[in-house]
């Protein structure tokens, strides 16, 4: 088993892929960069899984460098990244759906329930960091499914026309 410092290390590098991703496909779409109402959604879907990852990343390994012992590290990382992912994703929720009544947009009805259901199952797992003894399992849990949440969106972007 590898250590929490070095399994968040591993979460934080594989968020700057996930984010490095979306890079790429700004990259390729030209100068101009003009994304269609839902392909905006899913880019700033899959940074900010990304940057809610980062985020807890970065407060777990600040409060270490200030001397919080490891619980607390931890419970600092899950406060930052429940934070961050309200801030984030939950609006987008809206954004999404505004988007979905367009004629155009290629999100199915299922869709615009279930990324918001997981996005506010990722926030309560965050939060749920914050009150548990070992926040390490629920942290872990929100980091994996953000990766995939955002894995899954980057995929939509790739395979759908919108």
């Amino acid at each position: 088993m590898t250590s929490p410092e070095d399994t968040i290390a591993l979460f934080a590098e594989l968020s700057l892929v996930l984010a490095g991703f979306v890079g790429v496909v700004s990259a390729f779409s030209g100068r101009e960069r003009r994304f269609r109402p839902t392909e905006l959604i899913r880019l700033t879907h899959v940074l900010s899984c990304a940057a809610t990852i980062l985020a807890g990343s970065l407060a777990f390994f600040t409060s270490s460098a200030g001397g919080f012992s490891i619980a607390q590290s931890l419970t600092m990382a899950g406060a930052v990244s429940c934070a961050v992912a309200a801030v984030l994703l939950l609006p987008l929720t809206m954004r999404a759906w505004q988007s979905g009544k367009d004629p155009d947009s290629t999100s199915e009805r299922w869709i615009l329930i279930a990324i918001p259901v997981a996005n506010l199952s990722v926030v309560l797992l965050f939060g749920l960091v914050t009150v548990v003894e070992n926040g390490l399992f629920p942290l872990i849990g929100g980091f994996s499914t953000q990766l995939l949440i955002g894995l899954w969106i980057f995929a939509r972007l790739l395979t759908r026309p919108n």
